[in-house]
């Protein structure tokens, strides 16, 4: 039997992301289809899949504001979290496929029909992605009240007490909640998995020490981890943070895995996959714009995350489909195993 990390090899998505940045800049300016005249018409919906508080409602409100200038129309975020994306993404495909409804789209949604099946609409194939956005650095921590400062004796926890830790999920199919799934089978342990929707509810128990761990972006920790009142125990991601240097990644840890797979969380801009072309294009232009922007970046880099470069949305396109073939079939062996 195949172990999950067996199955996850990154293909050639961040590779290619980072080479082709440069000519698919240059090729959007010289090859963009021409944009519908009256696009838009009137002030955009951007729907964000979680309640107001976490990273990817932090991006959606900075995205928002620079978008709205570049369209010439105000942006106006609807958060309707929920279902680890599904909910927002369910509302999307109820409005029409005109550019007037946009959806911030998670990573999540790459392994969603692997984990649901009877999911009533496809993710990938139902929508369109106009661009990457952020990619979102991850973090581990447990409450202070759990009194387990450093990975190690986490792990030694986890293994003395099988299904007594208490270990919180923003969604499933999160980010967050892959990583769990992961690393349990890695350790051979098993925890007692606790589901919210969305990062600001878990937080909440997180501080007052109902819930042990957490992994979630460093944007939404960040400012528990300043305070001490969090304990940051490893970071998820191929590289350490700078701002807490001394946290080690899971893969020096030894869990190799967590190099090799882009576990971290991202973000990017989805239309129905209906959407005419012209609007596509007037779209994805407007959001090259953004994203080439040095102030738009800086603030993206203020909040903890990490910009994409500009690329056209064919290619953003390639990226959630590549990504959705690696994950999906981990997810489906998750879901198999519950």
């Amino acid at each position: 039997m195949k172990t999950l990390a067996s199955m996850v090899r990154w293909p050639r998505i961040a590779g290619a992301v980072v080479r082709q940045a440069c000519a698919a800049a240059l090729g959007l300016a010289l090859g963009a289809a021409p944009a519908l005249a009256d696009y838009p018409s009137r002030p955009v919906t951007l729907v964000v899949p979680s309640p107001p508080g976490g990273s990817t409602d932090a991006i959606a409100r900075v995205l928002a504001d620079a978008l709205g200038k570049r369209l010439g129309q105000s942006i106006v975020i609807e958060n309707k979290g929920g279902g680890g994306g599904i909910v927002g993404s369910s509302y999307v495909l109820d409005k029409p496929a005109d550019g007037h409804t946009l959806l911030l789209a998670i990573s999540s949604k790459t392994v969603a029909r692997a984990l649901q099946p009877a999911l009533a609409y496809d993710p990938i194939r139902d929508f369109t992605a106009v661009a990457l956005v952020s990619r979102v650095p991850t973090v581990m921590v447990t409450s202070v009240a759990a009194g387990l400062p450093d990975f190690a004796r986490l792990k030694a926890y986890i293994a003395a007490n099988p299904g007594k830790t208490a270990w919180a999920v923003p969604g499933i199919g999160t980010a967050p909640y892959l990583t769990e799934h992961v690393l349990m089978q890695a350790l051979g342990g098993k925890v007692n998995e606790i589901q919210y929707r969305g990062s600001a509810p878990m937080h909440v128990d997180l501080l007052a020490g109902r819930v042990d761990v957490v992994v979630d972006s460093y944007t939404a920790l960040r400012q528990h981890i300043d305070d001490r009142k969090v304990v940051p125990v490893a970071v998820i991601g191929r590289g350490r943070i700078e701002a807490m240097s001394a946290v080690p990644t899971l893969g020096e840890l030894g869990y190799r895995t967590f190099e090799e797979v882009l576990f971290d969380g991202w973000n990017a801009i989805d239309v129905r996959a209906s959407t005419p072309p012209e609007v596509v294009a007037r779209l994805s232009q407007a959001l090259q714009d953004v994203l080439a922007d040095r102030a738009f970046r800086e603030r993206v880099v203020q909040l903890g995350l990490v910009p994409f470069a500009p690329m056209p949305a064919s290619q953003a396109q390639d990226f959630v489909q590549d990504v959705s073939r690696v994950l999906s079939p981990v997810a489906a062996s998750l879901a198999a195993a519950q």
